[in-house]
Formats: structure tokens, C-alpha cells, sequence
């Protein structure tokens, strides 16, 4: 325990728990350091010494003490003007101790647009810690920041590289002139400057037709997590997005058909997936004017399982609107991927009554060696409702089984008169 905390334990003894933070936000109302020092110099250090007992301790009597201690503190940290403090606390994101960076950087911060000037200037320091904390202040305080941040884009240095990218994704919608600098990162050396670079362009919330030929470009990226920000950044421009998914499953790269699938997928849940420019039925009817649907049908043959699993994963998303998908899905009942099961089991489940006709399947998948499929497939039978009844016996059986018994009770119930 270090001065500070032992010095809080001490100030809440005094006071009581309800009158803790009220003292604290008093002391950092005169200074931001006199907070700080009281805590961890009055509390801290002198009054946990041993034989001072509480009554000595009385605020009366330690109002003298606090004055001398900290006169010093106050005449040199509170008399400072804005710049003076400013200038300070850029020195200090240089420091060695990075918690004491971190404080620095949380002030300035609250400082806000007066210190961009310094943070600006902060970029060109020949100290990389500098450079890396000052891009990332630049992020909290906001759209005034987005031209100093284009610059930090083409640091020589990937770690401010990476913030820089970072610190746009932060700020969203303001840091529209960064897409053209943003687009240039996507092919950079390093992937989480390219990872950050697109998520920062799926943040900006536009429906730009203009970035989707750089963010397909990298659907096949080497990195997953670059892959997976570049298919969540298409489908955050929203329906433009989808004919060019749509063409991506054809791609030579499995990695690129598996996130174009999970795109396509992601695209008919926008409101699960944060999309701000799609509805749901909106999303659906783009699907089926581009031909999602059998194309994704079709890659559930994909020589891939994650392929597979993704495409089948896409399907239970758009759910019964994917009707026709029902015999490609069927046919991978019995995949060697338990994933792709499970994903086929659900999406079977989801489309409903229309796959009445694969209940026999289903109920094949009932004897799954997966729990998980197991489960599902009762689920699926329960969704399909009363056009399911032949399952009726052996979901009756596996009330027998205590582990399937809930499943198996909910899927009779559901399947309804017939379960009777």
C-alpha cells in the first residue's frame, strides 16, 4: 500500500464513507496537485505514525499542519497560468514512470482544445512515449485533433502510428477528412495499424462506396483480427456494402469468403450488430436482390469448415426469410465440423415451418456426439411447431435424460396439441 492509498484508508476513518468524496473533490477544487499531496503526506506519512491517536488528528488541529505542508505545493503547482501548466505536463508524457504519463495525459485531456497547440507540437518530439501519449490525448479531446492526427498517421514510429489510427476510431463521425489517410494505412506494414485504420473507418459512420474497394482488399488479410474489423467496417456503410460481399464468396482466398459471409450475415441483424443505416427489413430485401441467399447456400460445400461454418452461421441469422437454403443446410447435417452442425441445426431452427420437411434429419441429430447439437436440434424441432410431431417420441424419450430433459420439454411444448 503506498502513501496515497494509506493516506485515503486514514481520511475515511476520520470522516466517515459518506463524507469521503466530498473532502476529496474539495482538495482537488483548489489545485490539481493539492488533492494529491494532502492525501499522501498528511494521511499518508505523517499521521499513520505510530502514537498519534484520532483526537490529535482533529481536523483543528491539523489545519496548521496541512497549510505547511503543502504552501509549497500550491505557491509552485497552483500558481501557474494555463500554458505554464500545459508545457509542464507535455514534459511529463515523456517521463519514465507511466503512471505518471498517464495522469498527465488525463489532464490534458480535461484541459481540452486550449492544449492542442502543445500537443501538436508534442508529435515532432524526438521522445517516442511522447509522441505515442500525446497522439492519444489528441483522441479524447475530439474533432478539433483530426488534422494533427491525419499527420501522426505517417509517424515513422508504428506505436504512434497505431494510436494515431486508434485515437480517430475514438472520435467517429468528426474525423471524416482522415478517410483518405485512413485508406493509405490499410496497406500498412503493420497489422495493428491496419486492424485500428479500419476500425476507425467503420466508425466514421458513412455510407462511403468509395472505401469499400480498400476494405474488400484486406477481407483476406493474414491477421484475423484485421479481417474481422474490415468486415465489420462494410457492414457499417450498409446496403452498398452487400452486392460487393455477395461477389467476395467467390473469392480464391477462404479467408476473405468466410468474413464476406459473416458480413452478409451481420448485415440481416443490424440490430444486433450496431448498423445505423439499415433495418432489418431493409437489410433482408438487399440480401435477396443481390442473390445472398444461394450464394451463401452454395458455400456451405466450401472445402473450408470455417467457410462453412460461417456461411451456415449467416443463414440462422437471416433466418426464415432463407427458405430456399433448406436443402443445402439439410445436406450438412451430418458435416465432420461439429460447428457446422450446430450452425445448420439453428439455422433450420430459425427458418422455422418451411423445414418441415428435414424433421427426420433433426431428429437424427438428436443422437449427435455433441451435447451442443443435441440441444439445437431439440430447439429447431420445438421452432418447426406442430409440423415436427413425429419427433414426439423421441423427444419424449429424452425427458429420460437428465441433461436434454428441460430441451427436450421445451421442444413438446412448443410442437404443441400434437405433443399432448
Amino acid at each position: 500500500m503506498d502513501d496515497y492509498e494509506r493516506g485515503f484508508e486514514q481520511f475515511k476513518q476520520m470522516v466517515g464513507n459518506d463524507r469521503i468524496d466530498a473532502l476529496i473533490n474539495r482538495f482537488k477544487s483548489i489545485c490539481p496537485d493539492f488533492e494529491k499531496e494532502v492525501i499522501s503526506i498528511v494521511g499518508g506519512r505523517i499521521w499513520t505514525r505510530q502514537g498519534i491517536d484520532l483526537k490529535t488528528r482533529s481536523f483543528k488541529r491539523s489545519c496548521i499542519v496541512i497549510l505547511l505542508c503543502l504552501l509549497g505545493t500550491m505557491i509552485i503547482g497552483c500558481g501557474m497560468d494555463e500554458e505554464e501548466r500545459i508545457d509542464s505536463l507535455i514534459t511529463k508524457l515523456g517521463k519514465d514512470d507511466e503512471s505518471e504519463r498517464q495522469k498527465a495525459s488525463i489532464e490534458l485531456e480535461e484541459i481540452g482544445e486550449p492544449a492542442i497547440p502543445a500537443l501538436i507540437g508534442a508529435l515532432g518530439d524526438e521522445v517516442t512515449s511522447r509522441r505515442i501519449y500525446a497522439t492519444s490525448t489528441l483522441g479524447q479531446i475530439g474533432g478539433p485533433a483530426v488534422p494533427a492526427l491525419i499527420n501522426a498517421l505517417e509517424d515513422h514510429n508504428v506505436h504512434v502510428r497505431q494510436h494515431a489510427a486508434f485515437a480517430l476510431y475514438q472520435i467517429g463521425d468528426t474525423a471524416r477528412p482522415a478517410i483518405p489517410a485512413l485508406i493509405a494505412r490499410l496497406k500498412d506494414e503493420d497489422y495493428l495499424v491496419r486492424d485500428n485504420a479500419a476500425w476507425a473507418l467503420g466508425a466514421i459512420y458513412i455510407p462511403n462506396r468509395g472505401i469499400m474497394p480498400a476494405l474488400i482488399g484486406i477481407l483476406g488479410d493474414p491477421y484475423e483480427s484485421v479481417r474481422h474489423r474490415a468486415s465489420w467496417a462494410l457492414t457499417q456503410i450498409g446496403e452498398p456494402a452487400i452486392p460487393a460481399l455477395v461477389e467476395v464468396l467467390n473469392d480464391g482466398n477462404s479467408m476473405a469468403r468466410e468474413r464476406a459471409a459473416w458480413g452478409l450475415g451481420a448485415m440481416s441483424m443490424p440490430q444486433i450488430h450496431a448498423i445505423p443505416t439499415l433495418s432489418r427489413t431493409d437489410a433482408i430485401s438487399a440480401l435477396q436482390d443481390a442473390g445472398a441467399i444461394p450464394a451463401l447456400a452454395n458455400l456451405l460445400t466450401d472445402e473450408e469448415a470455417l467457410v462453412r461454418r460461417s456461411a451456415a452461421e449467416a443463414l440462422a441469422w437471416i433466418g426464415s426469410p432463407a427458405a430456399e437454403a433448406v436443402p443445402a443446410l439439410a445436406s450438412v447435417l451430418r458435416d465432420k465440423d461439429v460447428y457446422v452442425r450446430r450452425m445448420a441445426v439453428e439455422a433450420l431452427g430459425n427458418i422455422g415451418e418451411p423445414a418441415a420437411s428435414v424433421v427426420p434429419q433433426l431428429i437424427l441429430r438428436l443422437r449427435d456426439p455433441d451435447k451442443a447439437v443435441q440441444h439445437s436440434a431439440m430447439a429447431a424441432l420445438g421452432r418447426i411447431g406442430p409440423a415436427a410431431a413425429e419427433a414426439i417420441p423421441a423427444l419424449v424419450q429424452a425427458l429420460n435424460d437428465v441433461q436434454m430433459r428441460d430441451s427436450a420439454a421445451s421442444a413438446l411444448t412448443q410442437i404443441g396439441e400434437p405433443a399432448v
